[in-house]
């Protein structure tokens, strides 16, 4: 309604499974505007424009649903370069994050955030297919409040277990639990070994978890461990003790 406070659009009716990668301007009576993204759609290029996916799917059973959505340049180039190229990269796509809470949520709470940025992660499963993403949200948009999230696709039963028996103990550790994802429209988790058709999605190990954890005493360090099971190696993160000196 004129006067609300509230810009509307009516959007032509597309097909289920279309991207649409849109951009927004505001004009006033002078005739003074602005853009926002300032990139205009350029034909296929990679651009921080903002994309959303037409998509008549209802969502059903337990687990979060949770959407990926990416341009087909963006996409294109996270498959192509990264995933087929170098899955030890960190660079990172444009896109939408869409997510919904799930049947045990109450269902209720829908989040949408365009400009996020999605990359491969992972440290012994990094090149695993279908891989892990790391999903960034712009600091003046965070999700529930966090920078991010990570969705793994190894073992996730394992992942999802055992920080639920840590969180019952009340031992300090990151919060993890299956979430259903899409990527374009895509399920790209498989029933059966090793993901039961599931993502893990784990909490970030960052100082949110720590402030998280540590209410009344966040300002500690936090380390964290890495195994590298390398040929000749297999070298194991402890707590050891080697002195003063970063040399040593």
């Amino acid at each position: 309604m004129a006067g609300d406070g509230l810009h509307g659009a009516i959007l032509t009716p597309h097909a289920s499974g279309t991207i649409i990668e849109f951009h927004l301007t505001a004009r006033d009576a002078d005739g003074n505007s602005r853009t926002y993204p300032d990139v205009q759609p350029s034909g296929g290029a990679r651009t921080p424009n903002l994309a959303y996916r037409v998509d008549d799917s209802t969502d059903a059973g337990d687990q979060p649903p949770w959407r990926l959505i990416m341009t087909q340049a963006e996409y294109d180039y996270l498959a192509t370069q990264i995933w087929d190229r170098e899955a030890f990269s960190d660079a990172a796509v444009n896109g939408t994050f869409v997510s919904a809470d799930g049947v045990l949520d109450g269902g209720t709470t829908t989040h949408v955030g365009y400009q996020c940025d999605f990359r491969d992660r992972g440290h012994g499963t990094r090149t695993a297919v279908p891989h892990n993403s790391h999903v960034g949200f712009p600091k003046d948009r965070i999700w529930k409040g966090r920078l991010g999230i990570n969705l793994n696709t190894h073992y996730t039963h394992s992942q999802q277990l055992g920080s639920a028996i840590f969180r019952r103990l009340g031992i300090p550790v990151a919060d993890s639990r299956p979430v259903q994802v899409r990527v374009n429209g895509a399920q790209l988790a498989k029933p059966g070994q090793e993901r039961f058709g599931s993502y893990a999605a784990n909490e970030v190990v960052d100082d949110r978890l720590v402030r998280r954890q540590f209410p009344l005493d966040d300002q500690g360090n936090l380390y964290r461990g890495i195994r590298d099971m390398i040929p000749g190696i297999n070298s194991e993160a402890d707590l050891a003790w080697h002195g003063p000196s970063h040399a040593s």
